[in-house]
């Protein structure tokens, strides 16, 4: 079975690796990034000692590469592991996509799979009282998250020790994407962050995204061998969920996604954002229009809070909500109706957007 992944708004799926002015040329509409050290051991060693000085006192790639006699064409068609569409101005850092060795880009495994699992736990705590009472008097006793965890998998599994082994999950199995090309699927873009009583803030932070209308492609399949070798009579709940079958699985993901939609919608309804609000009412269409193997999915860094938890389960509840967000080492706002109070929002076409949104497909 294969998944089909067109990303909807901006996604950043992130590598930790953060380029500086030292790493890339800007040489018009692209950014260069190139292999410095390959381009040093080219070099004779007395140039190779005065650009190494260049580098040093001017902070700056580019310049230090004229400043040593270097022609910047050459050097880029020589020495760059890969360029990026930046048609921002201001750019000093860049945070990352995560790439390939070939320095391709790609959607993990890992990154799907975590937004199924939340959208399923939001499915499965909502639909039963008995679990989400569960859920609420763990979370009330807890001293850490990893405590609410472990009770989690001897409620479901009946286990307490290899917790991996026992997901409840774990049978869900997705492969990386396949990558493409980082020039045709991906650019830098400017994330500011919104605040509610504050607006937006006026540092941005820039970012390597995926662009609207990119297209990934890559193997599914449900692993009936390993649930029921991991759970066999053991399996409690679960079982009841259905979720081995992939006609059941698109609602799933969809039930949570009209529920983060509507949450988003009020949210910058009532703090004045008029063009977030206008994309998640399109948004919303667009999720009434979907066909029975599509579904929406929100995955990557600035997806935000309530994307990658189940916290709008217990949204309502002053006390849970606060308990949870210690857990989570959140910081606690009694003032504030809605938390989180910020979002990170990114500009694409001279709009403000939501990060991370993408229509996920499945094909047999």
């Amino acid at each position: 079975m294969k998944y089909k992944l067109e990303v909807l708004t901006p996604v950043m799926v992130g590598s930790n690796e953060v380029l500086t002015r030292l790493d890339c040329v800007r040489d018009g509409d692209y950014l260069y990034i190139v292999d410095v050290d390959g381009l040093v051991d080219s070099l004779d060693p007395e140039v190779c000692e005065k650009f190494s000085g260049e580098l040093f006192r001017l902070d700056r790639l580019d310049q230090a590469i004229r400043n040593v006699g270097l022609d910047v064409g050459n050097v880029l068609r020589d020495f760059s592991r890969y360029r990026v569409r930046c048609l921002e101005d201001g750019v000093v850092e860049v945070k990352t996509l995560v790439k390939n060795a070939r320095f391709e880009a790609y959607i993990p495994a890992s990154s799907l799979k975590g937004s199924v699992r939340t959208a399923i736990y939001y499915y499965f705590f909502g639909r039963s009282p008995e679990v989400r009472n569960y859920v609420c008097s763990l979370i009330q006793r807890a001293k850490s998250g990893r405590d609410v965890n472990r009770s989690l998998l001897r409620f479901f599994v009946g286990k307490g020790s290899k917790e991996s082994y026992y997901d409840p999950l774990r049978f869900i199995r997705f492969g990386d994407s396949k990558p493409l090309k980082v020039d045709s699927v991906a650019e830098v873009f400017r994330v500011s962050l919104f605040e509610v009583g504050k607006g937006v803030a006026p540092l941005p932070t820039f970012i390597e995204g995926l662009i609207p209308g990119a297209t990934f492609e890559g193997e599914f399949y449900f692993d009936i061998l390993l649930s029921g070798e991991a759970y066999g009579v053991e399996l409690k709940g679960f079982k009841n969920l259905d979720i081995l079958n992939v006609q059941k699985l698109p609602k799933i993901l969809n039930n949570f996604a009209r529920r983060i939609i509507e949450n988003e919608l009020n949210f910058f309804a009532r703090y004045g954002m008029s063009e977030v609000k206008e994309f998640y009412d399109k948004l919303k269409g667009r999720l009434e229009g979907l066909a029975e193997d599509e579904a929406l999915v929100r995955l990557g860094w600035g997806s935000g809070y309530l994307s990658v938890t189940v916290g709008l389960l217990f949204k309502e509840d002053a006390k849970l909500s606060c308990n949870l967000r210690r857990l989570l080492r959140r910081i606690w706002k009694p003032y504030v109706k809605d938390f989180p109070v910020t979002r990170k929002l990114v500009r694409y076409k001279g709009k403000y957007y939501p990060l991370g949104w993408a229509k996920l497909k499945f094909e047999a």
